[in-house]
C-alpha cells in the first residue's frame, strides 16, 4: 500500500500495470476496504492491458481525515 500526503491528507492507494496504460479507478468505500478489490482481480485487468489504481475511500479506512469544515457533495 503506497500513501500520499497533501494539505493534510493521507490518501492510501495501491496500483497495477503500466502507468502509460488506460487507467482503471477502484475506489473503496461505504462499508468495504481496500482489500475488496483483490489481488487477483487487479492483476487480471492489468494482464488485459490496464493501470489498475485502488483508492481507499479515507472515511472507510486506517488513514484519517480531518472533517472538520469539509463539505460532501454526492452526485
Amino acid at each position: 500500500m503506497n500513501i500520499a500526503k497533501a494539505n493534510g491528507i493521507e490518501l492510501a492507494w495501491d496500483s497495477f500495470g503500466y502507468a502509460d496504460a488506460e487507467t482503471i479507478l477502484l475506489i473503496s468505500g461505504l462499508g468495504t476496504q481496500m482489500i475488496r478489490w483483490s489481488e487477483p482481480f487487479c492483476t487480471g485487468l492489468a494482464a488485459r492491458g490496464y493501470r489498475v489504481i485502488g483508492l481507499v475511500a479515507k472515511s472507510c479506512s486506517a488513514r484519517s481525515l480531518p472533517l472538520k469544515g469539509m463539505r460532501l457533495t454526492l452526485c
